[in-house]
């Protein structure tokens, strides 16, 4: 259980403001009293209690460092599964929509590898336009 005392005086010694201060401080004093929870997996847990709003991993380390907690991005990379997205078929004459999901998932150019996060979001995003992009490996 991480110990996390005087949030806000931390917070207000900070220099630089953080336009997402109050919904990262909600989730961190959500998570942070379960038992379980070590420096090791709390930004696993903040990420999924963050999960409906956009943010970055990065994002969420730096707002624990600030606060104290020393967390590398190689802890947290560690547990996050990879999966592998090919770009398999042309999306000229698909629906724009089917367009921004490709650009989303980070492809340029035809039958393109790219390896991402095997979260709810980015197989959302193949399920999306499957006849364009297949799951290859993970």
């Amino acid at each position: 259980m991480i110990e996390l005392k005087n949030l806000e005086s931390v917070l207000a010694m900070n220099r630089r403001p953080c336009a997402r201060r109050g919904r990262y401080l909600a989730a961190i004093k959500k998570v942070a009293p379960e038992q379980d929870t070590t420096e090791a997996n709390i930004v696993e847990k903040v990420h999924r209690e963050l999960a409906g709003y956009r943010h970055t991993t990065d994002s969420i380390v730096r707002f624990l460092r600030m606060l104290g907690i020393e967390v590398t991005m190689k802890d947290h990379m560690a547990q996050l599964k990879k999966i592998h997205i090919q770009y398999y078929r042309s999306a000229i004459a698909t629906p724009t929509k089917h367009k921004l999901v490709i650009k989303g998932l980070g492809f340029t150019h035809l039958n393109q590898i790219v390896e991402r996060e095997d979260t709810e979001s980015v197989r959302g995003m193949v399920k999306a336009a499957p006849h364009l992009v297949r799951i290859v490996g993970k």
